[in-house]
């Protein structure tokens, strides 16, 4: 009775953007059982384990609907904005460049593994999270600093004041997010990946333009 009356609460436009996101899913997922070589995903462990889990077609595409979500578009997400303050903070962009260019030589030496030694990549991505957060979150205590510097999670003594401890963009507990470790690895490959073959700038050619709120009125005519 208390789960139907929570139903139903729930606004008609997350219901029509589950069914959506779940038709979205469906599709990748026969997409991908349509796959018959072994590929080394997340999918291809869960089609392996299925008949001792008992997972049937409904299971797959509920673990792919949390997948993608928490797997893609959250990384993508805090990627562009860590990319963002990158920009806008020279000194910071121009460590992690020389952190990942002096810790490989080649491309071929980034792997998952590898960028777990760019300790500054992880201090840029902590306060990526710490600054925009993809998943939206309730402050409490005291208003946080609005400047973006890594050096917070390096043990700077500038920040000796600094509460790091409370910093939990990952929830905390036996509730916490299973994927922590896969989003980090991730966002340090991809991040790498970019920082040692890529020199980026800010867009100065156009115009930055900010949304432009305008209420349109329907015009009121006789109907002929």
């Amino acid at each position: 009775m208390f789960r139907t009356l929570l139903l139903f609460l729930v606004p008609k436009s997350l219901h029509d953007a589950q069914k959506k996101h779940k038709a979205f899913t469906t599709t990748k997922m026969l997409r991908r059982l349509a796959i018959t070589e072994d590929r080394p995903d997340l999918i291809n462990t869960l089609l392996k384990k299925k008949e001792d889990l008992g997972l049937g077609m409904d299971h797959l595409i509920a673990n792919a609907e949390i997948l993608i979500i928490g797997g893609s578009e959250t990384t993508a997400f805090l990627l562009s904005g860590v990319t963002y303050f990158l920009l806008e903070n020279p000194g910071a962009h121009q460590n992690l460049r020389d952190e990942v260019r002096s810790t490989f030589r080649s491309q071929d030496e980034i792997n998952l593994i590898s960028v777990n030694k760019l300790s500054y990549m992880l201090a840029c991505l902590d306060e990526g999270l710490r600054m925009y957060p993809p998943i939206a979150n309730a402050s409490v205590g005291l208003s946080i600093p609005n400047s973006y510097h890594p050096e917070r999670f390096m043990g700077s003594p500038q920040f000796t004041n600094d509460r790091c401890d409370v910093f939990q963009p990952f929830h905390v507990g036996p509730r916490n997010c299973l994927g922590r470790n896969l989003a980090y690895s991730e966002m340090r490959l991809i991040l790498a990946l970019i920082m040692f073959n890529f020199d980026m700038q800010k867009n100065l050619l156009m115009w930055q333009k900010r949304p432009l709120k305008v209420y349109l009125k329907p015009v009121p005519r006789n109907s002929p």
